[in-house]
């Protein structure tokens, strides 16, 4: 393929169709020389070097005539919910053109994938094939495709911190589902049911009992190109080198189901499940990371709502390896790809790597994408597992988003039968799946407001950190279905009262009904009805210290609790003072330490009838005088007065005798 440029055959020019290993200084003149990488340079001019190579080509689609990209009913469904009028179409929806593929493999390359979203194509080449590639003039930029390393387990032994084996349907796997705080939501019978999942993995059991009851829509091998994604690739005695070793454990986590030993947090969903990680040889190629691309745009067109990968990628064994500066979410193809499908209203969810304990030390690709949701691992004490990566991103941002189980997570087997594993790969389907119960209850959540409840969400949401992100996931808080927005612990001292309304945020329809747990004395909770309410605190000797409590809300079918602490203090250290006490002519009010700003003043005889009320008090104003007479402007009566104070924090209550 031979392509003239200003009366210049290009391909013939310092090129020999024997090989590439003449001397770099060499390449560096040839005219088109700029379109290479320098680690394809270096790998060219290498005199050791056979074979052929895996390259990626970046395509110059100015002017191009692109056809779209033909989705399916359901995608259109799943990206009308962020844009029903256009679908979220853009240059990403279009086709390399069939000519230019043609023109790319009449140099005799193969095509191994054509990205729409990347515009870019990876082939398999020999030297001789590069240099032709080289005078496409479509053709801006020429990679070599580099062998990785990865690291998709960690299977230590983790028997002394195994959770206890529960009764019940669950069976062992009841803990990953509480921890992951899936239980009420199944609960109320949410399953996944009529979410579609896409599954990114090396292969997968398919029948294995763990799947006898789960919805497979369809299948995918992106390695041979072939539906079926339960072969080996090549022979092993290993278990954990079979090609269906890892998905399978993972599949099994989210999407499986046998009575009394596995319940998957999403068991009710429909899966699509694609092979994409090539286990032969145990070494990592850069082909995986085209098949992940390529399965997320698959994922795209049939209209997966969420991608679960429990595969990520972190160094290269040769030159020009992807380096922990890059983790700014905008260089590794791989996160490129996650970000543009999270852009189509698709909640990708991907582990954060398992190299907490090693030189890398920091998340792994696509774990940096901004728009991706990346799941560290902890153990059942809540304690962060030592082997899970750590942020921050290049850039700065908070990484991994979000943490839950990953040492001893109940999966089953690929020879059979079911085994405890750990690793951030068995962390991030649990995720998925609780969003998939999220999405269920409400269909019309994006995935921009998925993303934005597990963060959220998460237990350290106020504080999030390098290690646990936002913290501990909850599937039921992330699911947005009820919950009170109030703070979590208020101080009062006695004598002092609060009134806080009762605030419900959430996606469920049903007018919420509000009630107390365990109250203690002065604390009440009200429901006025309609979806208002209100808790009264009220500072007593008898509640002096800490004590908790709950409020819950009823919407029906489902009630969340949240659980208040109050503190009452004695009171020392008045923050409102009255002076002088007794008076005669005039009395004031004084506003001391943290009170706030005066709201109102309002006395009142010992018969309970209001004499004389103060409003609309300055917001700078420290005290307040009342002069001892009714709104009248007539001479109070002398005797017992009870003076309230209200402030934009608190509501005080103090006596005080009036003389003649």
């Amino acid at each position: 393929m031979a392509r003239v440029v200003g009366g210049v055959v290009l391909c013939s020019i310092l090129l020999s169709l024997a090989g590439w290993a003449g001397p770099v200084d060499n390449l560096r003149l040839h005219p088109a020389a700029h379109k290479l990488s320098p680690r394809l340079v270096h790998a060219l001019a290498d005199a050791t070097l056979e074979g052929r190579l895996t390259v990626w080509l970046t395509i110059d689609t100015a002017g191009l005539v692109m056809p779209p990209v033909e989705l399916t009913e359901r995608a259109k469904r799943r990206r009308a919910r962020v844009d029903p009028s256009g679908l979220l179409l853009d240059r990403y929806d279009r086709l390399l053109p069939t000519i230019l593929l043609e023109d790319i493999a009449a140099s005799g390359a193969d095509i191994l994938y054509a990205s729409r979203w990347l515009k870019a194509v990876a082939v398999d080449a020999t030297p001789e094939q590069v240099s032709a590639l080289l005078v496409e003039p479509r053709i801006t930029f020429i990679d070599r495709a580099t062998t990785l390393y990865r690291t998709i387990e960690d299977t230590r032994a983790v028997e002394s911190r195994r959770p206890a084996i529960d009764p019940g349907v669950y069976g062992p796997s009841l803990p990953q589902n509480q921890i992951a705080d899936a239980v009420r939501l199944h609960d109320i019978g949410l399953s996944g049911a009529g979410v579609y999942i896409g599954l990114f993995d090396t292969g997968f059991d398919t029948t294995h009992p763990a799947f006898d009851f789960t919805s497979i829509d369809t299948t995918w091998d992106f390695i041979n190109n072939q539906s079926d994604v339960t072969g080996d690739d090549c022979p092993t005695d290993s278990e954990s080198r079979r090609q269906t070793y890892h998905g399978t454990q993972v599949f099994g986590a989210v999407g499986g189901f046998l009575a009394d030993t596995l319940v998957g947090v999403a068991y009710g969903a429909d899966y699509a499940l694609a092979k994409t990680e090539i286990t032969c040889g145990g070494l990592e190629v850069k082909l995986e990371e085209y098949n992940w691309i390529a399965a997320a745009e698959w994922a795209d067109v049939i209209g997966v709502d969420i991608i679960s990968g429990s595969l990520g990628y972190t160094t290269f064994q040769d030159s020009g390896s992807y380096s922990l500066d890059d983790l700014d979410g905008n260089t590794a193809l791989i996160t490129r790809a996650a970000d543009i499908a999270a852009s189509k209203n698709i909640l990708v969810v991907v582990s954060a790597g398992n190299s907490g304990n090693d030189d890398w030390h920091r998340i792994s690709f696509p774990a940096d994408g901004d728009s991706v949701i990346a799941v560290g691992a902890i153990y059942p004490d809540s304690g962060l597992a030592d082997f899970s990566s750590r942020g921050p991103t290049a850039d700065g941002r908070i990484k991994p988003d979000i943490v839950t189980l990953g040492v001893g997570v109940v999966v089953p087997r690929a020879v059979g039968g079911f085994r405890y594993n750990s690793g951030t790969s068995f962390a991030a389907p649990l995720v998925a799946g609780g969003a998939a119960l999220a999405l269920e209850h409400d269909p019309s959540l994006t995935a921009e407001d998925l993303r934005d409840f597990i963060r959220s969400t998460g237990s350290r949401a106020a504080n999030p950190d390098i290690d646990y992100g936002f913290g501990l996931y909850s599937a039921t808080r992330a699911a947005r279905i009820a919950a009170l927005d109030i703070e979590r612990s208020y101080v009062i001292s006695v004598g002092q009262t609060r009134e806080i309304e009762l605030a419900v945020v959430g996606t469920s329809d049903s007018v919420p009904a509000f009630y107390g747990v365990n109250l203690p004395l002065g604390v009440e909770v009200v429901d006025m009805g309609g979806g208002v309410g209100w808790l009264n605190m009220r500072g007593m000797t008898e509640n002096v210290g800490e004590v908790a409590f709950g409020v819950a809300v009823d919407v029906g079918y489902f009630v969340d609790t949240t659980s208040i602490q109050l503190i009452t203090r004695e009171l020392t250290d008045k923050s409102v003072t009255l002076g002088p006490n007794p008076f005669r002519d005039s009395l004031t009010i004084f506003l001391n330490g943290h009170a706030g700003s005066f709201k109102s003043v309002s006395v009142f005889n010992i018969a309970g009838e209001k004499v004389w009320e103060a409003l609309n008090v300055s917001p700078q104003a420290t005290e307040l005088q009342w002069y001892g007479r009714n709104s009248a402007g007539q001479p109070a009566a002398a005797g017992a007065y009870v003076v309230f104070v209200r402030t934009d924090r608190r509501t005080e209550r103090l006596k005080v005798l009036k003389l003649d």
